[in-house]
């Protein structure tokens, strides 16, 4: 995480955010992935496959099912078929849209229009092929996509980089030769709510029923229904008129009208023209901080309030699903030019996402009400503990799928990254010993997950449901990451007693080793280990290893000693 232009603190314990972009030549990094956001082939398997073109959509349906009649359905992201296993936070399911029936085991093609009569792009929707309650194929995304962009990644000889912060952080960024550069962009700032909501009270008329006695000893009776008058608290939501801000900037996605802070705009366009001129890629983190000012920013991209640093961006709920499609699509739509705005070739979403607690927190209840999340007891009290990682990654893996639809819609080589700390095989932080005089405070465990595990998650289900070139961006910082020694303490070299919450390899005494499936962080010490990872057939696309950025990792002075800052230096 980059500090933002108000330097708002980020208590992530880490004295210096030095963030060098360093990059290893032996991984794709940085590497455009190509003109093309097709992930097609001219010997298509069995399956459904969806083909978005400027008016038009297409659906193949290859050799599916072997007998009977199946219907194909389309929903939007958020809608779930009620046999589907993973639905998120969504808990009832929703038939969507017939299209077409289809003959199992037959090949056939559908084509519908891409936009609706009130202007909603059906580019974000997903499609089911249904036999009775059963599912036989889908959820699947468009995966060949019609933008009028190819590229946006600038030519450049160098893998350099360094983060745009400082006073003058273009002319760092030049006197150290570098190519590369990220940024963030706080969304909370950057868009306005169109409503805002309000608790009320209302009296409503009830009706309850009651014991009427029949007799004077009470000991007969008859239940009668008897309406009341209480009082109870609602929502009201309000419509805000965004036309009369000052600094309000019109722009249209899907049909509805949104509006966006001129004021950052021209900020963050001044920034991304200025390194696109000097021949530097800009990578933007979208983030948002967290805040409960819901009549600046909308309360439903909200998933709870109670969040500590940077919130994630909720797209179960409908009006925030059409919210962060119309984020990102003015984001892609504004710089994909190197001659107007400048050119972004690639956008994180999010931060760090693995530890849920702090920076992406979703509600422990599911949309109708219920609770998702379990509770387990733990040095003697019950802690509220975190959801499953299908429930989770179902939420982060719809907010990247649309993010990726939407730069897609304006530049094919745009591209998408998910966040992750330099924890590895173990979600190290995921005891309610790390931390505890916060979160014991607070009644919760510390969420966290295993990187390694999102990353499977994420590479299987977007295999099946259409995939995409999304990239990662890593932070291998040491493993305590506020520490300076960093070889040493990486390495087991260091006394570890102070340090007994984290995980380490208690057969080496390490906190990391060689091993993709059991190394607990991955620091730059041994970054290797994740091209070992990335380099297994299962994980690439198109035959080609992910993009890596690293876009922060640094080294701690950890405390005021003049040894310290010697390990610092050195």
């Amino acid at each position: 995480m980059i500090q933002s232009l108000k330097f708002r603190k980020f208590t992530k314990v880490v004295a210096l955010i030095l963030s060098v972009i360093l990059l290893l030549s032996a991984i794709n990094y940085f590497g455009a992935i190509g003109s093309s956001a097709s992930s097609a082939d001219s010997t298509k398997k069995a399956g459904v496959y969806v083909t978005v073109k400027q008016s038009n959509i297409n659906i193949k349906i290859i050799n599916v099912g072997t007998k009977g009649k199946a219907y194909l359905y389309r929903s939007h992201s958020n809608e779930y078929f009620s046999a589907d296993k993973i639905k998120g936070i969504i808990t009832s399911g929703a038939a969507g849209t017939k299209l077409a029936s289809y003959t199992c085991g037959t090949t056939k093609s559908i084509t519908t229009s891409r936009f609706e009569k009130t202007g909603e792009d059906l580019l974000y929707c997903k499609y089911y092929l249904i036999q009775g309650t059963k599912i036989i194929a889908g959820p699947v995304y468009a995966t060949d996509i019609y933008a009028p962009k190819g590229n946006v990644t600038l030519d450049t000889k160098t893998k350099k980089g360094v983060i745009t912060d400082g006073t003058d952080p273009l002319s760092n960024a030049k006197d150290l030769g570098a190519g590369w550069t990220v940024m963030n962009v706080n969304v909370d700032e950057l868009i306005y709510a169109n409503e805002y909501r309000e608790l009320k009270t209302r009296t409503v008329k009830v009706k309850q029923k009651e014991k009427r006695y029949t007799n004077a000893a009470k000991t007969k009776y008859k239940w009668v229904t008897k309406t009341v008058t209480k009082k109870e608290n609602y929502w009201q939501w309000n419509k805000i008129d965004n036309s009369k801000r000052g600094n309000a900037l019109r722009f249209v996605s899907g049909g509805n009208t949104y509006y966006f802070n001129s004021t950052w705009v021209k900020y963050y366009d001044h920034l991304v023209k200025a390194y696109t001129d000097a021949g530097i890629n800009v990578t933007m983190v979208v983030i948002a901080w967290q805040t409960t000012n819901y009549k600046s920013y909308p309360r439903h991209l909200v998933y709870v309030e109670d969040n500590l640093y940077t919130m994630g961006f909720n797209t179960a709920d409908s009006y925030g699903r059409n919210y962060w499609i119309a984020i990102m699509e003015f984001l892609a739509s504004r710089y994909n030019d190197a001659g107007k705005n400048g050119l972004v070739n690639n956008f994180v979403i999010g931060n760090e996402i693995d530890y849920a607690f702090d920076y992406h927190k979703i509600t422990q209840y599911s949309v109708s009400g219920n609770s998702i999340v379990p509770k387990k007891k733990a040095n003697g009290k019950e802690y509220t503990y975190k959801c499953s990682l299908d429930i989770y990654m179902e939420e982060y893996a719809r907010e990247l799928r649309l993010a990726n639809l939407a730069v897609k819609k304006y530049a094919s080589g745009m591209s998408v990254s998910i966040p992750l700390t330099h924890s590895w095989a173990n979600n190290i932080y995921d005891n309610v010993n790390h931390n505890s005089q916060v979160y014991a405070k607070m009644n919760v465990h510390y969420n966290s997950y295993a990187p390694k595990q999102m990353l499977d998650w994420l590479n299987k289900y977007t295999k099946i449901r259409g995939d995409y070139d999304w990239g990662i961006a890593a932070h291998p910082y040491c493993a305590v990451n506020y520490h300076g020694d960093v070889l040493a303490l990486d390495t087991g070299a260091l006394d570890k007693s102070e340090w007994t919450s984290f995980v380490y390899d208690t057969k080496t005494g390490s906190y990391i080793n060689g091993n993709y499936n059991t190394s607990p962080f991955l620091t730059t010490s041994n970054f290797e280990v994740m091209q070992l990872y990335l380099n297994q057939s299962k994980l690439k696309f198109n035959g080609k290893v992910r993009n890596v950025y690293l876009t922060e990792t640094g080294i701690s002075s950890y405390c005021r000693t003049i040894r310290s800052f010697i390990l610092h230096v050195s």
